[in-house]
Formats: structure tokens, C-alpha cells, sequence
């Protein structure tokens, strides 16, 4: 608006300059009306401070005021009242299409007023309205190519960010970071950066708090990058960042992903949340290791589901010599075939009473069976608990394939109901209000009750609040007579407050504990903590990943009521499970152990 002022400013007083020798006038004056466009302010000629100037004044509103009329030239003629034998005249300045544009103002001596005056003051006011009207119209669509080119331009922004995290959208992130490789061969990382678990986080505290929670992970990512690296949001809970490396310092991508994990954890502390701001990350090199986005992409991925495959929560540069694991964007297709085509098959690891030596019952886990290969174990395709319809199709597959297996063997008939099934379950299943229906009408079918049943759910499942859908699913299970199995216990997620009020029977001792059980005196005290306040609330306990009989021997002079690993026997499959042994001699494996020493 005000550089359409000035324009129309420059432009009246040209028009003034002009007017006054062509109608012999002694001064010209002008005012421009004020548009329906609000192209810009009134614009008035500097008017004499005497008499005349405030008749001037008058005469201009008055002509203004007038609508233009195509049979009256609309000229305003008076005597200059102010002692002066002077003529003032004003007449209007109008458009082609009749409208207003303002009016001019002329002084004449007395003496050089006549016809022909008249008749040049409206040929002069014709041309002067063309002029203004050109100029009008041009700086209108001027004005209206510079809002539509900005127009453009946020809709162009818009369409390369994300609308929730504003950061660069995957499309965005893809084309911004192909053209950096394409300008230059500086060195460069590209980092995957995945946050751990969002699929449970965002279902056990709802959407809105996922969302949040998504924006102050963005925020973090962005406020420490560096300076010209390009972020984005690539996937819902995964990020990418691509930065131009230092060649000069040693373990720079290292240094930027632990800079990056620190803002990420200071930002989700903030939550109020137990244990958020976990993310795993995998990072590629260029031009080391790629030179093209695809390839970068690809090897930046494969070394993010290593950093997975390691245990989550830590990361990753991509090594060409280490053993790569399923990529997810691979893994859903194959996995879906594997489980149509038979190849995940349950097996069942037994879980052994410490004091009697007698088998209790056994933990059903997943195994997909390879060509010329030993079956992978769950670790190896953990990623497909991440995926609801995977998720729950292969739960329900364990399910009822475990059931058919222990269907007739001693311990599981219904007359005979001594040993129990481990399930393993997600948040989804839980989630899902068929999903104890499902579970009922599967223990019918094979003339098993709930007994039988022990749903074994990790600590990340209990992040959610007491009143939610998981614990009601959790407590309306453990009514109808299954036990709750609290796994991996110790492993952070959840800590001491699910014990208060969530329905737990019993507490499985993560493998981690018991691994050095016998060389360092922590973890010994940890578990003897443990099983000190699993005595206080009721809860039994099991220790998981016991390979030697050392580590046996141990548990049981602490007391620990059950536990399972290799030192009883590898995870076995159906055939073997009819002829698997009932009860352990334990005396014997102690035995073992003196003639080891």
C-alpha cells in the first residue's frame, strides 16, 4: 500500500505540473479518493494556507462527493472570495467506468478565465482520470501477482513440510537431501532415527499425548543439528537427518547421534512420562559408503534395525561385514508368507519348580523356521510386534497351535489341569475387545479352563493409567482364572509401581540378572531384593536364562520359586514335548556342577 501511495503521489504532481502551463492556470491542485480496493489513502496536493487554500479544500470535497455524470462535465466554478480577482474551478476526475477517482482544482486570474479555460480544464481532467485509472488498475494486478506469488509460495512451503512437527516431510527430505548429493562430494551422514515402542506409548496414553509427544521429539531433533543439516519427519514415528561431516574430526557421527539421543531424552523428561526418550538410530556415509540417495537410505536402514536387533535404545554406523537383520519394509510381506505357508511353529521352553525339580508348565515362544538353518528366534523379527495385523495374527497363531500341541498330554487335560501355557502378548491384543473372547473360545475348543493359562506381558505394556483398557483386559483375565506374568522384570520400563496396583502373579527375572549370578555380588542382590518383596505382595517368582548350574544352585539357595533356560532344556518343539520329562533332578545338576570345579 504505500508504495502505491508514493506511485500516485509522483503521479499527481506530475499531472499538476503538467496542467497548470496547458490550462494557463495560476495553480492546480488534486485529490485522490480513497479506493473500494483500498489500493491506498487519500492523496491531496499541498493546498495554499490562506483563504483560497480552504475554499480549495471545499470545492475538492465537494466534487469528490458527486457522483460522475456522463451528460454534466460536473465543473464547479466560484469567485475567490478572499479579495483576490482570481476564478477557483474544480471538476472531477472519472474513470472510464464512471467511478470517482478524485478531482482537480485550478486558480485562474480573473483575467485569463474563459471558453476555452473551460474547455482545457476538462480535456486536461479527461486525460489526468485515464492516467490515474491506467495506474490504478496496474498497481492492483501488481498487487495481485505479489499476494499470488506468496500464495504460491506458502502453499509450495506447506507441501514440503510436515503439519505436524513442520518439519520437511519424507518427499521434502528426499529431494533436499539428493540435490546436496548432487552439488557437492563434501562428506556427509544421513541418520535413521526410530523411536522405540511409539506404537505402545501412543495406544496406552492416548493420541493427543502421541502427538505431543512427536512435536517435542522434533523440536529437539531440530534445535540441535547443525547448522544447514536438513531434518525431517520420514515416517510416523521415524526421523531422518542428513549433515555435511567434519573431515577434520574423528568420530563425528558418533558425537552428532549421542547429541542428538541427549536432546531427544532432555525433551521427553519433560513428559512426566516413566521412561520415554528411547530411540534407536542407524547412520550411512557418504560418499564413503554410498553415492546415491537410494543405496545411502537403504544401508542408513539396515544399520537402524541393527541398532534394533541390539536391544533398541542405542545405534549404529552401517558395517558391511556385520550380519544384517530383517528390515521391516522387507519383513511384513515375508513374515505374512511365512505364517500363511506353516513356517512359524511354537515351541515350548519349560519352566521348572527350583525346590521340587517339577515342571510347572512352559513358555510358548515363536520360531520361523529356515531352509538348512536353525529356526530364528523371536529376537530376529521383533519388528513384527510392531505391526498390529502381524502382531495379532501371530498371537493367535501361537495360540491355537500350543493348544493342539498340549492337547492329550499328561498335565494339560482338563481332569489332569497341573501345568500351564506362557502366552506372550502385545498392547494390541490387549487392546482388542475380542480379544478374551478369542481366548475363550480357543480353550473350549480344546477342553482346557483358564487355569491353564498364563499371559506373559513386558513392563512397556504397563505404562499406561490403571483405568485403561490394557488393565481392565489385564484384570478381567486374571477373574476368570489366568495368571498375569509380569516379563523381562527389572529391564526400566515400568519399575516398582505396576507391583501396587496392577493385577500381577508373577515376576519373570530378565535374563540380564541372572547372567553373572555367582560373579558379581549386584545382581545377586537385586534378585534377593526382588524375591524379598514378591514374598510381601503374593507374587511368584522366575528366573529367566539360567544356563549353568551354578547360576541353578544359586537361585535356589535364595529361594527363588521357578525359573527356565538351557540348563533344563532348549526350547522344545511339539514333537518332542509328549516325551519332554515332568520333573528335574536337580540334586543331579548340582552334581554337575562339583564335577565341573
Amino acid at each position: 500500500m504505500a508504495f502505491a501511495a508514493a506511485e500516485l503521489e509522483r503521479l499527481a504532481a506530475m499531472i499538476q505540473a503538467a496542467a497548470e502551463p496547458l490550462c494557463g492556470a495560476w495553480f492546480c491542485a488534486l485529490r485522490l479518493a480513497p479506493q473500494p480496493d483500498r489500493l491506498c489513502a487519500p492523496v491531496t496536493s499541498r493546498l495554499p494556507d490562506c483563504g483560497t487554500g480552504r475554499a480549495l479544500d471545499q470545492m475538492l470535497d465537494q466534487v469528490c462527493a458527486q457522483p460522475c455524470d456522463a451528460d454534466s462535465s460536473g465543473l464547479v466554478v466560484r469567485e475567490d472570495l478572499s479579495g483576490h480577482p482570481r476564478v477557483l474551478v474544480a471538476l472531477p476526475l472519472c474513470s472510464a467506468r464512471g467511478r470517482v477517482l478524485g478531482a482537480m482544482a485550478l486558480v485562474f486570474e480573473a483575467a485569463r478565465w474563459g471558453g476555452r479555460g473551460s474547455v482545457m480544464c476538462q480535456e486536461v481532467a479527461r486525460i489526468a482520470a485515464a492516467l490515474l485509472d491506467a495506474t490504478a488498475v496496474r498497481l492492483r494486478l501488481e498487487r495481485e501477482l505479489r499476494d499470488m506469488s506468496l500464495r504460491v509460495a506458502r502453499l509450495q512451503r506447506l507441501s514440503q513440510i510436515d503439519p505436524l512437527t513442520e518439519l520437511e516431510n519424507s518427499a521434502s527430505f528426499e529431494r533436499k537431501v539428493r540435490d546436496r548429493l548432487g552439488e557437492t562430494a563434501q562428506p556427509a551422514v544421513l541418520i535413521l532415527l526410530d523411536i522405540d515402542h511409539f506404537k505402545q506409548i501412543n495406544d496406552l496414553y492416548g493420541h493427543q499425548f502421541g502427538d505431543r509427544y512427536l512435536r517435542m521429539i522434533s523440536g529437539a531433533l531440530a534445535g540441535c543439528a547443525p547448522e544447514g543439516a536438513v531434518v525431517g519427519r520420514i515416517g510416523g514415528d521415524e526421523f531422518g537427518v542428513f549433515a555435511d561431516l567434519d573431515p577434520g574430526a574423528l568420530g563425528w557421527s558418533e558425537a552428532l547421534m549421542l547429541r542428538l539421543r541427549d536432546a531427544v531424552q532432555r525433551a521427553a523428561s519433560l513428559t512426566g512420562k516413566p521412561d520415554l526418550g528411547r530411540v534407536s538410530m542407524g547412520a550411512s556415509l557418504f560418499p564413503a559408503q554410498a553415492t546415491d540417495y537410494v543405496t545411502l537410505f537403504k544401508l542408513a536402514d539396515a544399520a537402524l534395525y541393527a541398532a534394533k536387533d541390539a536391544g533398541r535404545g542405542t545405534h549404529a554406523i552401517f558395517d558391511a561385514l556385520a550380519p544384517q537383520p530383517f528390515v521391516p519394509r522387507d519383513l511384513s510381506r515375508r513374515f505374512a508368507r511365512a505364517m500363511a505357508g506353516d513356517e512359524v511353529l511354537p515351541h515350548f521352553q519349560p519352566i521348572v519348580d527350583l525346590q521340587t525339580g517339577r515342571c510347572t508348565g512352559y513358555e510358548v515362544l515363536a520360531r520361523w523356521k529356515q531352509p538348512g538353518r536353525d529356526p530364528l528366534a523371536a529376537g530376529s523379527f521383533a519388528a513384527v510386534f510392531e505391526d498390529q495385523d502381524l502382531a495379532a495374527t501371530l498371537t493367535r497363531s501361537m495360540l491355537l497351535q500350543s493348544l493342539e500341541a498340549v492337547r492329550g498330554t499328561p498335565g494339560f487335560c482338563a481332569k489332569d489341569q497341573r501345568l500351564s501355557l506362557g502366552l506372550n502378548v502385545t498392547s494390541f491384543d490387549l487392546l482388542n475387545p475380542g480379544f478374551l473372547s478369542d481366548l475363550d473360545t480357543a480353550l473350549a475348543a480344546a477342553a482346557m479352563g483358564w487355569e491353564a493359562l498364563t499371559i506373559e506381558v513386558t513392563e512397556r505394556i504397563m505404562l499406561g493409567e490403571p483405568e485403561g483398557q490394557v488393565f481392565r483386559a489385564l484384570a478381567d483375565l486374571r477373574r476368570r482364572g489366568a495368571r498375569i506374568a509380569l516379563d523381562d522384570f527389572g529391564m526400566g520400563y515400568g519399575g516398582l509401581r505396576h507391583l501396587a496396583g496392577w493385577p500381577v502373579d508373577v515376576l519373570k527375572i530378565d535374563r540380564h540378572f541372572v547372567r553373572d549370578l555367582g560373579r558379581t555380588p549386584r545382581d545377586g542382590a537385586v534378585i534377593e531384593a526382588v524375591l524379598g518383596l514378591a514374598r510381601r505382595i503374593g507374587c511368584r517368582v522366575v528366573a529367566e536364562g539360567i544356563e549353568t548350574p551354578s547360576q541353578l544352585a544359586c537361585l535356589r539357595l535364595m529361594g527363588c520359586d521357578a525359573g527356565q533356560g538351557h540348563v533344563f532344556a532348549a526350547a522344545l518343539d511339539a514333537a518332542a514335548l509328549a516325551t519332554a520329562p515332568l520333573s528335574y533332578d536337580l540334586d543331579r545338576l548340582s552334581d554337575l556342577m562339583t564335577a565341573a570345579q
